[in-house]
């Protein structure tokens, strides 16, 4: 079932993808639709495996059409915005300084698979970049307010139906073999409940007061995934935003609400059952729980640095080192070394040593390309924090991260 649903949708996205770039009457309906598909698929990690032994998503096949586009822009002396070259020729100067690094510094003996991995995020910002570029008039077109809140709504039926399913049916075992999911708690995370909370992300950055049904429809469904570190870096850099406009009085009110905020939601975390997604969340009040945590989740990057030499404690191993994961061994359909840990931080510096900055600096380099520098200091804020426990960079939803918090929307009341 695993296989026919992901090739299923990697034909769909193909279609898409090229039916959008042709010159033709319905090709902004095909663009609208793979937004529509893309955050109404409620399959999400159902289709992991593909990404975590492949690097392959199937919405990538959606790209395939504008970055063919994209390049024709280019050998037709296309004038692009200097931010944007910036972005570009910074980014395949660090795939090549990467590659220079693997010939002095690698194990020449890893996998080339492993190798391409590593160089895959850098190569999807240069992917991201083509979409924006090539869609980036069509997008606020159909990025309405109206069409947003419409499609979150219908996000929020489809993903709480689905996960009431998962939770009382186990529905999410009859679509996928992947033994992950017989052990780990119900949990959903599908790329339609990443965009509801980054488009209220950039609600409040704009000072655009969302309605109470914008809040409901985008946050809701977050707390499905169970996802602690993305909902607690949410909640800490929009209270960031908001007491940095406030006065005196008014953050006193918010701090009066937040503690009744705090104690609701405590209510929900103490009386959590196993099955709840905020009982991940319990668990962090359990004794010892985040010492454990902590020493289960890094101790990977300890065993992979025991043998460093001098040099690669500033340099890093290189291009396609890899890390034993202890608890992939029953997930027999993937490799029990991974290219990347639970924590971006400690993934690079492994690789790269120092120059792990890259790619925090190319990624703020992409931010400004298409945000404001008030913006882009706020999302860069947001996932520096996300990246202490999640190697964002190497998730299936990187490419859909990507275009969310660049892509053009249009916040008019002619569009509400």
């Amino acid at each position: 079932m695993t296989y026919l649903v992901f090739f299923m949708l990697c034909l769909v996205y193909l279609f898409l993808g090229i039916a959008s770039v042709l010159k033709f009457k319905y090709n902004n309906l095909a663009l609208k639709l793979f937004f529509v598909l893309t955050i109404l698929a409620p399959f999400g990690k159902l289709t992991t495996k593909f990404h975590t032994n492949w690097q392959v998503s199937s919405y990538y096949l959606f790209f395939i059409g504008c970055f063919l586009v994209f390049l024709l822009k280019v050998f037709s002396k296309h004038t692009f915005k200097k931010t944007t070259v910036t972005t570009i020729g910074i980014t395949l100067a660090t795939v090549l300084g990467l590659g220079v690094h693997y010939i002095f510094i690698g194990d020449k003996n890893v996998e080339i698979t492993n190798v391409l991995k590593d160089v895959k995020p850098y190569l999807t910002i240069l992917l991201a970049i083509p979409f924006l570029e090539v869609y980036k008039s069509r997008l606020a077109e159909i990025l309405t307010r109206k069409f947003i809140n419409k499609i979150l709504l219908i996000n929020l039926f489809i993903t709480s139906v689905f996960f009431f399913l998962m939770l009382q049916f186990n529905l999410h075992l009859l679509l996928t073999d992947d033994p992950y999911f017989q052990f780990e708690e119900v949990r959903l995370e599908t790329l339609g409940i990443f965009f509801g909370g980054f488009y209220l992300f950039y609600l409040l950055i704009k000072n655009e007061k969302p309605t109470l049904k914008e809040i409901l429809i985008s946050s809701i469904p977050l707390l499905y995934t169970g996802n602690r570190t993305m909902i607690f870096a949410f909640i800490l850099v929009l209270l960031l935003i908001y007491v940095s406009k406030l006065t005196l009085r008014k953050i006193f009110l918010i701090l009066s609400s937040g503690i009744v905020g705090v104690i609701s939601v405590g209510y929900l975390v103490v009386t959590a059952n196993e099955n709840s997604p905020f009982f991940r969340i319990k668990k962090l009040f359990d004794d010892g729980y985040i010492s454990e945590s902590f020493a289960t989740r890094f101790s990977p990057f300890i065993n992979a640095i025991s043998d460093f030499s001098s040099l690669n404690f500033i340099l890093g191993k290189g291009l396609g080192l890899t890390f034993y994961i202890d608890w992939f061994v029953w997930r027999t359909e993937i490799n029990n070394y991974n290219v990347y840990l639970d924590s971006l931080y400690l993934t690079l510096y492994a690789k790269y040593g120092v120059f792990s900055i890259l790619f925090f600096v190319i990624f703020y380099l992409y931010l400004n390309s298409y945000r404001n520098i008030k913006t882009s200091n706020y999302y860069f804020l947001l996932f520096i924090l996300i990246a202490i426990t999640n190697s964002f960079c190497y998730q299936f939803n990187f490419l859909w991260f990507l275009l969310i918090i660049a892509a053009p929307y249009d916040l008019s009341k002619s569009s509400t």
